[in-house]
């Protein structure tokens, strides 16, 4: 019997992740400690650093984040040739101070360096990852039987359109297409909200246009399909 706890005191939440009475996995955070990981921000060029290739964006929060270019050339070029990208590409010619950019944070600071943060988006909901401005597809390495991983590449062939990437989740085993596109069409949705105010002329950055997903909400999200009989809370 797997169960989930989650519980709520002052500034901290805990989740706890239970099978037949022990404790299988377990996360707690802290409200006072700001986790900006996962979220989108239109960010302002600071400054740039041709001998790092790389260049400092403020988001409007206590620290400058950084960014280098490998996480500013589209992904597609990444993957095919990156280290003949790096030497021929001067960063200076990419992205110059003043500059407005849409960036995620894929890693949150510390208190030496501020966040790590790449233009390569994604979006991750129950069944997808969502990856704009890619066509990259795959299927999650958990789904081994090969019938299911032929009958998902067929479904994503037929529901994700041109310009948008997707890695297949683990929980999409066995889901219908029209659960599987409704999933699909929800972060398509939300990514097309996310760059009409990015490109919105009376946007002004820096500015967060994405908070992503809570805490507990990613948790749940990443355990609902794992045979889960109940959720136990003690906090509305």
């Amino acid at each position: 019997m797997k169960e989930i706890f989650i519980s709520k005191t002052d500034d901290v939440a805990k989740i706890v992740l239970v099978e037949n009475g022990n404790i299988i996995e377990k996360y707690q955070e802290n409200d006072k400690v700001k986790r900006l990981e996962g979220k989108i921000y239109l960010g302002k060029v600071q400054n740039v650093l041709q001998g790092m290739q790389a260049a400092f964006i403020d988001i409007g929060e206590e620290k400058n984040t950084f960014i280098h270019l490998k996480d500013i050339l589209p992904k597609v070029d990444i993957v095919k040739n990156k280290d003949q990208l790096e030497e021929e590409k001067n960063i200076k010619k990419i992205v110059k101070i003043g500059d407005k950019l849409l960036i995620q944070v894929k890693r949150d600071g510390s208190n030496m360096k501020g966040p790590r943060v790449s233009t390569h988006i994604s979006l991750p909901s129950r069944y997808f990852v969502l990856m704009p401005d890619v066509e990259i597809k795959t299927i999650s390495q958990k789904i081994e039987k090969q019938d299911e991983k032929n009958r998902l590449t067929e479904i994503i062939n037929e529901i994700v359109p041109k310009n948008f990437g997707v890695i297949v989740r683990t929980s999409a085993e066995r889901k219908s297409k029209e659960e599987l596109e409704k999933d699909l069409l929800k972060s398509i949705t939300q990514w097309k909200e996310i760059k009409k105010i990015a490109n919105n002329e009376n946007s002004k950055a820096p500015m967060c246009v994405y908070e992503g997903q809570s805490f507990i909400e990613k948790f749940l999200i990443d355990l609902i399909d794992k045979d889960i009989e109940r959720i136990i809370v003690d906090n509305k």
